[in-house]
């Protein structure tokens, strides 16, 4: 997959733990989220990657997925045109900082038939699997102390956006 990283702001560094990992990904440039955004620890993360003066650069690069970190006040507008733009997009949250913006951006996943992804890292932390480990011995409990601990974990997962219970939401 041949990707873009937009901004230096966020999670890109989750990129290069799916590179370094050997996910068949071949990243083709960085690009600020605005001019005057750092993207020195970006850089080092990928020592050697061509650099766009402009995200709006990356598009016509033949990227499949666009990692979408800029200022936060920035993600939602350039993951929308990255959608609209036929990319899927991997998108540091907030996805979006106005209920407008949001919309936008909903609007342009729904048409564009490319992946929305947030970057939620923790979900496969140690401690987050262990507690969600934990709290499934519990599942089959009705009624039971553990099943309402169980259930508040995961509804709290869920409102996040960290985790998909196997029973909905509660």
């Amino acid at each position: 997959m041949k990707a873009v990283v937009i901004g230096g702001s966020g999670h890109f560094h989750l990129l290069r733990q799916a590179m370094d990992a050997g996910y068949p990904v071949e990243l083709l440039a960085l690009a600020p989220g605005r001019p005057e955004e750092d993207l020195s620890a970006a850089e080092e993360a990928f020592p050697g990657a061509q650099r766009a003066r402009d995200w709006r650069d990356t598009l016509s690069m033949g990227a499949e997925l666009a990692v979408v970190n800029p200022w936060f006040c920035d993600a939602g507008e350039i993951a929308a045109v990255c959608l609209e733009a036929g990319l899927h997009v991997y998108c540091e949250k907030p996805l979006s900082t106005t209920w407008a913006g949001l919309e936008r951006l909903e609007r342009a996943w729904k048409n564009s038939g490319k992946a929305l992804g947030g970057m939620f890292n923790y979900r496969h932390a140690p401690w987050f699997l262990a507690m969600e480990q934990a709290g499934s011995r519990f599942a089959f409990h009705p009624n039971g102390r553990g099943a309402r601990t169980r259930g508040m974990l995961v509804h709290t997962a869920q409102h996040l956006g960290v985790v998909r219970s196997r029973e909905g939401p509660h």
